[in-house]
């Protein structure tokens, strides 16, 4: 597609092409969040959870944010 837009003389589509991101919603969302850690307030140095290791952290998280009061 890249050369194509250079053959037609698209330069400047074709360079904007080469700094698209193009992937999954999650992949996408990750590198947004990796490129504009900082003035998310997160650590840059983020990582994707494998699936069997979500619901431990979520709950980790949930508990931490909303503690029990011995009710």
């Amino acid at each position: 597609m890249r050369s194509a837009l250079i053959e037609a003389g698209q330069l400047n589509i074709a360079n904007q092409m080469e700094q698209a991101l193009i992937g999954t919603v999650n992949s996408v969302c990750g590198e947004i969040l990796r490129r504009f850690a900082f003035e998310a307030g997160m650590p840059p140095d983020q990582q994707v959870l494998e699936e069997a290791q979500a619901p431990c952290c979520s709950s980790r998280r949930w508990s931490a944010r909303w503690p029990t009061t011995g009710r």
